[in-house]
């Protein structure tokens, strides 16, 4: 497997100096800050033709444990629960976490995880309680992320303390993950003791961030409610999908204020072209049978709807301070992406080793210090190595466990809901006195004050200021359980007073989804296929989940998936306080999408549709005929064609990384574009625009990558390829779509269109951009885009086939004028482009030597990157004192996994293997017994042994070696 940059993550003073503003010292990373980042970054130009004898160059051994000659340190705690050994190993520095209960593995986990990652998973705890602000100053940007986090949550302490005993209630395993929560809290609290104990070797070790961020010099104690705090948080963000039926509304209503005709059915026809719920030509992950879920209902009276024109008034105005743009924020820019992928998954049959493949993990965006933690896991009956979100690493959320390995990909599946709820008139000016109608009566609303303390200025600066944040939820009695969005008004000549109610299935139940993970890690509960999805199905949260073992690969789509009612259009608002708007069940298990070894001989997934008929959230507008995953499927199929149906794990590496630099509006819309352009009679200079489509053309004919022949040259292989596809894309969009959203087609003003670095990017009328481009520079493009949409109108105007075409509604508007007046605007927009690449390139019409276009020319003015890899580099979010470099912009997950399974054991419950696969470097023995507390640790005394560390009550890591 692969983590960049590194698994360390805190630094000491001394080790964090060089890293000070104007300090002369240069600039040196810590022992495990920096060791992957290579290993990831040269991967880019090990393909096409990677062979498995290099695949050790690009990705780490992710055995169990730690050969006895690659043993860097080992510490040895005393819990209530038994002794835990945490071995580091010497190349990465990974822990290696051996318990003799699951309760005292945790606390080593806990210990690990403060050691290696504990001012981040303070800011992540802070973050997650919504109270950033607390930690590291109340700047503008901490001020709203405490705010918005509130509103996913808005959870009190009594609510935390509920979640706990929940999941304490759910059985055996449900009681585990209580006491592990516990014990792994408690590992934390004892790093932190440490660090200020003179009789502790960790003694002045701490993270350099606490009194240069903080203001103190000592981190809060952590309670085992902290890690709701965490999980809301993670969960909230990756693991959820919908929550955007106003924006969704909006949309309608500008259609239907703008197009009125055939009583609004005009309208709705546009809209459904744009939201596209089950589209048949979309890319899916299970292509051989159906998952009917969520398809279109009718708009109908049980579907509500704001007024755009409306305020919308914040329930808690006083939690953005009204003086906050003078603070200065330390995480000004600390965010957490809301995209994963990838995987690429072959069965047995179509393998050189005659065993399931796999190469997958997600992304999740790029951290100094990571976001995800790798940890190796053993007690009795549990063993598990992989990654992680720290603060929840007490379980290995994406990896191995003894003889199989799963990762992920976010579904999006529409777990949210946003609701309207009708307001009665205020029983008082008392923020707690706020009624609305619930089925018919006046209820009042759940109210309680968020407050947090906070000093104005990171480091201990300033006045301290309280932030206040009102938090409003349903009444305890009504069905419908979520936070105020806002207040505001619906539309006509008698508005209603509303609230906007965010509904979540998970919503109090963060914890819950702890049951399904838990099962991947007992040898015992997972020991196939099977038995795998069954944990999946216990998993709350929405992704795509993979698997693979050395017989069977496999798929399901996790979620709390409420089921509701058919009579109204589930994309848009609803009305709430009403019984027959409410959910009324969940989608059973077997009605998620799954799949065990597919009839194609592969799963690939890319964030996009997992099965035929199974609807897309109100959020997701990008499930149409073109989609990244297309790229991996070709590449896997074409490798297929390549080695006779059998292929290598490095062939299978190819397929992924070769994805990874593709230009996916220059692969998909280019050659929709030329085959247009045959036969549109369309008539371009071969000097000016021809030469420039003609090079376009080649470029996308040899891959349509966007990728330096090596690391270190200033510019792609083909700059002009590049530079004029971003050129084009967006005045290809706005020839064909001004008119539906804009005044003047020729001429979109601001409020109607919003740009991004000198290039139009979207619509503001509606949800999706044009393009997820590289320059976002977090690793992941093209997830969402106007790629599909782009792809129909074109097969449209030259009558192609089209499985799910636009309808006559739509033709008609487009171009200005319908189809009839595509061939001029598409013309121009060509012409145009070429007229801008050329004077951005200084005049000169040798378009093969273009390399740049009007964002770099707008870089040139405003200090950003003005060459064109640069300028979509990865850019490393720091969440810490040390940063890390850019990296050459490729789209692969951050953590990533290459599976191949030789062995495993018997396929029926109750089974267990070794320890350890690394000492021997072998895989685990089948049937071998678990004996941690004396088998086990004696089977380590070796490695012991060659460190040569005397046996003490608690055993430490050597001082040398990097916390």
């Amino acid at each position: 497997n692969i983590l960049p940059a590194g698994a360390a993550g805190n630094a000491t003073a001394v080790q964090a100096a060089p890293w000070l503003p104007m300090s002369p010292l240069t600039k040196t990373y810590p022992p495990h800050f920096q060791d992957q980042y290579d290993m990831y970054q040269n991967l880019l130009y090990a393909t096409p033709g990677l062979q498995d004898s290099a695949l050790t160059k690009y990705y780490k051994d992710a055995s169990f444990g730690v050969q006895p000659q690659q043993v860097e340190s080992i510490e040895t705690l005393a819990t209530a629960d038994g002794n835990v050994t945490i071995i580091r190993d010497k190349q990465f520095g990974v822990p290696h976490i051996y318990g003799d209960t699951v309760q005292a593995m945790a606390y080593g986990a806990g210990y690990a995880t403060a050691e290696d990652r504990l001012f981040l998973i303070d800011v992540l705890r802070h973050y997650g309680a919504g109270h950033l602000s607390e930690l590291v100053g109340p700047s503008c940007g901490n001020q709203q992320m405490d705010h918005d986090q509130l509103q996913l949550t808005g959870y009190t302490q009594q609510d935390k303390d509920n979640q706990l005993a929940h999941i304490d209630s759910l059985g055996a395993i449900g009681h585990e993950g209580r006491t592990m929560i516990h014990s792994y809290v408690g590992g934390i609290n004892q790093f932190i003791g440490d660090l200020s104990n003179p009789l502790s070797s960790k003694f002045g070790q701490m993270p350099v961030e606490y009194p240069l961020a903080t203001g103190s010099a000592v981190p809060g104690a952590w309670k085992d409610s902290d890690i709701i705090d965490i999980a809301s948080l993670v969960g909230g963000i990756f693991g959820k999908g919908g929550g955007d039926e106003v924006a969704s509304g909006h949309l309608l209503q500008f259609l239907q204020n703008k197009f009125p005709g055939n009583s609004g059915q005009d309208a709705l026809a546009m809209f459904r072209d744009f939201h596209e719920v089950n589209d048949p030509n979309a890319p899916t992950v299970v292509t051989a049978k159906s998952f009917p879920y969520e398809l279109q209902g009718p708009v109908t009276t049980k579907n509500a709807f704001t007024d755009p024109a409306a305020a919308v008034t914040d329930p808690s105005p006083g939690a953005v301070h009204p003086d906050c743009e003078g603070y200065v924020s330390f995480l000004q820019n600390f965010h957490l992406p809301t995209v994963l992928s990838n995987a690429l998954l072959v069965d047995a049959k179509h393998s050189a080793s005659g065993r399931p493949i796999a190469v997958m993990g997600p992304q999740v965006g790029y951290y100094a210090p990571q976001i995800l933690q790798e940890v190796d896991l053993h007690a009795p009956d549990y063993d598990a190595r992989g990654a992680s979100f720290p603060g929840t690493s007490f379980i290995v959320e994406l990896g191995r466990g003894q003889d199989y390995a799963w990762s992920a990909t976010s579904a999006d599946t529409d777990v949210v809901d946003q609701r309207l709820l009708e307001m009665c008139p205020d029983h008082g000016t008392a923020p707690d006195n706020k009624y609305y109608k619930l089925n018919g009566v006046c209820v009042k609303m759940d109210y309680h004050d968020d407050a947090e303390t906070a000093l104005t200025k990171p480091g201990g600066m300033g006045v301290i200021i309280t932030l206040h944040h009102a938090i409003y939820r349903n009444n305890p009695a009504d069905p419908v359980q979520g936070v105020v969005l806002g207040f505001t008004k619906t539309p006509g000549a008698q508005p209603i007073d509303v609230a906007i109610v965010s509904q979540r299935s998970t919503y109090q139940h963060e914890l819950d989804s702890a049951e399904g993970f838990l099962r991947w890690q007992h040898p015992s509960l997972t020991h196939d296929a099977q038995s795998w999805q069954e944990g999946a199905a216990k998993i709350g949260y929405t992704f795509n989940w993979f698997y693979a073992d050395n017989q069977d690969i496999a798929y399901y789509v996790s979620g709390h998936d409420p089921i509701r009612p058919s009579d109204l259009d589930a994309t848009l608002p609803t009305w709430g306080g009403r019984a027959d708007t409410n959910w009324t069940g969940f989608l059973a298990d077997n009605a998620h999408p799954n799949e065990i070894n597919p009839p194609q001989g592969f799963l690939a997934s890319w964030n996009n549709k997992p099965a035929p008929q199974f609807g897309a959230s109100d959020a997701t507008y990008g499930f149409g005929p073109i989609f990244r995953q297309r790229t991996l499927a070709d590449n896997i199929t074409q490798q297929f064609a390549l080695h006779n149906n059998q292929i290598t794990r490095a062939n299978l590496v190819d397929a992924m990384e070769q994805g990874a630099s593709v230009d996916l509006t220059g692969a998909r819309v280019e050659p929709e574009l030329e085959a247009y352009l045959a036969i549109a009679g369309l008539s371009l200079d071969p000097a000016t625009t021809g030469a420039m489509m003609t090079h376009l053309h080649s470029w996308v004919t040899n891959g349509a990558h966007r990728i330096r022949a090596q690391h270190g040259n200033t510019e792609y292989n083909d700059p002009s390829g590049v530079a004029t596809m971003d050129e084009l894309n967006p005045k290809l969009i706005s020839a064909v779509f001004n008119s539906v959203f804009c005044a003047n087609p020729s001429s979109c003003t601001p409020a109607e269109q919003y740009s991004i670095r000198g290039l139009a990017a979207g619509y503001n009328k509606h949800p999706m951009g044009f393009t997820d481009l590289p320059s976002g520079r977090n690793g992941s493009s093209y997830d969402g885009g106007w790629e599909g949409y782009m792809w129909k109108v074109l097969r449209q105007l030259r009558g192609a086939a089209v499985a799910q075409p636009f309808s006559a509604e739509m033709m008609s508007h487009v171009c200005s004028g319908g189809a009839a007046a595509c061939p001029g605007k598409i013309l121009q927009a060509i012409t145009d482009t070429y007229n801008a690449m050329k004077t951005a390139n200084g005049g000169s019409a040798n378009v093969g030597g273009w390399t740049k276009n009007d964002n770099l020319v707008f870089c040139a003015s405003n200090s950003c990157p003005t060459q064109m890899p640069a300028y979509d580099n990865i850019s490393f979010t720091v969440a810490g004192l040390i940063s890390q470099p850019d990296m050459d912009w490729q789209n692969r997950p951050t953590f990533q996994q290459v599976v191949d399974f030789p062995s495993h054991r018997p396929r029926n419950a109750g089974t267990q293997a070794v320890v350890s696969d690394a000492s021997t470097g072998s895989l685990p023995n089948t049937g071998a017994q678990r004996d941690v507390s004396a088998a086990a640790l004696a089977g380590l005394a070796g490695a012991i042994a060659v460190v040569g560390i005397g046996r003490r009550r608690r055993r430490r890591r050597r001082a040398a070696v990097s916390a």
